[in-house]
């Protein structure tokens, strides 16, 4: 679980660095895998099953032809009564590894949290990291769940349609090649633009976290102040932003869904017609069964891409919840203590040195060449205005920030050499 806190994640694609957190679970996902192909098998046989049996009865009678039908009942019977133990026993092995990770990702989550220093935690909103570990972690987990629910499905949809056309009519394969380019085009249209609009609903959605949790920390004070509708515009500013990425998100969504379905749709009207005419005019010579075969290989492959088509907005919301976790994972300001003195005893002098201190870069200076001396039990009172730099001091004091330039040395000693 450890080293998921020490990943390179900003080295990696996205997917590597998802299937990095799935490293250890790699076997116990081939077997979960392999139990949903078993559990799913009544999907891809039955079709030939119910091929095998039209031809059977309308054909002309042959001898055994009740023995065989007998034989394609039980077959049948086997196949779907086995899908009740196997599908359990997917579930558990399945669910083992999905929870797992869940619980892995939020505890390196939170344990990275613990290491960050005090600037880091004062310079990022509560509510953006709370999306992190709650919201994006359980994307990581929906997009897992949806790969191995429906992707080795498909897969085994698309072996099983061509094996079986290969063998009973090959010149079928022809029009389920025809739909590999139109599906990689339509894809390459989108992909681009559609990680784009989940970046920024993600994006929207953490600033909206931050600014909710905010406020409610802030709401004796927004009380006392009678600022109730200034926060609730604040907050509606925030709520439009989400509106408007969401509103742009959905329709990117509705258009690559419905102009998938109905490409796929028309390609598979047009195939079958085809189909037909070959029929008729005697260029394939299959039975009633095998064409009622070929009709159904041919729907569970038009849906079969349609599937793959349509994991696609997934896909781009779980990679991005990926990227937003890595924003944790791989975060460099980190308090370290390792190898540095420990402070025995502290008797409380402290010497500013020239100090300056900011908050974000290329901002304005909170505190710019302070300098000042303090004997141990002394009293000083800071007294300024807002951002006159009196909180900035007294984070400096105590560790929480460490000064940008010059030193703070306590009892003589340098702070940035002492175990904080």
């Amino acid at each position: 679980m450890y080293q998921l806190l020490w990943g390179r994640y900003k080295d990696q694609h996205a997917l590597q660095t998802y299937f990095g957190f799935y490293r250890d679970y790699r076997w116990k996902l081939v077997w979960s895998v392999i139990l949903f192909w078993i559990k799913a098998s009544p999907i891809y046989v039955i079709p030939i099953i119910t091929a095998d049996i039209i031809n059977l009865i309308t054909e002309k009678p042959q001898a055994g032809a009740t023995a065989t039908l007998t034989e394609l009942l039980a077959i049948a019977l086997v196949v779907i009564l086995q899908n009740v133990p196997m599908h359990i026993w997917y579930i558990r092995v399945f669910s083992s590894v999905n929870r797992s990770v869940e619980r892995n990702l939020r505890t390196a989550l939170c344990a990275r949290l613990q290491h960050l220093s005090m600037h880091y935690h004062t310079s990022t909103k509560m509510g953006v990291l709370q999306t992190k570990v709650l919201r994006d972690v359980e994307n990581v987990e929906a997009l897992t769940r949806m790969l191995i629910d429906s992707f080795p499905g498909v897969i085994a949809s698309l072996a099983f349609a061509i094996v079986v056309t290969a063998m009973r009519a090959p010149l079928f394969i022809l029009f389920y090649l025809a739909l590999v380019p139109v599906a990689v085009t339509l894809y390459m249209l989108v992909r681009k633009r559609m990680a784009q609009q989940n970046r920024e609903f993600r994006q929207s959605v953490e600033s909206m976290s931050g600014h909710i949790n905010e406020m409610l920390r802030l709401i004796p004070v927004t009380r006392a102040h009678h600022l109730e509708n200034e926060e609730l515009r604040k907050i509606g500013s925030k709520l439009d932003q989400i509106k408007s990425t969401g509103f742009r998100l959905d329709n990117l969504n509705a258009i690559f869904g419905s102009v998938n379905w109905t490409m796929i749709m028309s390609f598979n009207v047009i195939t079958l017609c085809f189909a037909a005419w070959l029929y008729m005019k005697g260029y394939m010579k299959i039975g009633v069964g095998d064409i009622a075969l070929l009709a159904g290989y041919f729907n569970s492959i038009s849906g079969a891409v349609m599937s793959l088509l349509n994991f696609m907005p997934a896909i781009s919301k779980g990679l991005e919840s990926v990227k937003s976790i890595g924003e944790v994972l791989e975060c460099k300001d980190i308090e370290q203590n390792e190898g540095k003195a420990e402070v025995k005893e502290v008797e409380g002098a402290f010497d500013f040195q020239n100090v300056s201190f900011r908050y974000d870069a290329g901002g304005e200076w909170a505190l710019r060449e302070f300098s000042l001396k303090v004997r141990p039990a002394e009293h000083i009172a800071l007294v300024g205005s807002s951002g006159a730099g009196k909180s900035t001091v007294a984070q400096l004091v105590i560790g929480f920030i460490r000064p940008i330039e010059g030193k703070i040395l306590l009892d003589g000693i340098d702070m940035d050499t002492l175990d904080l």
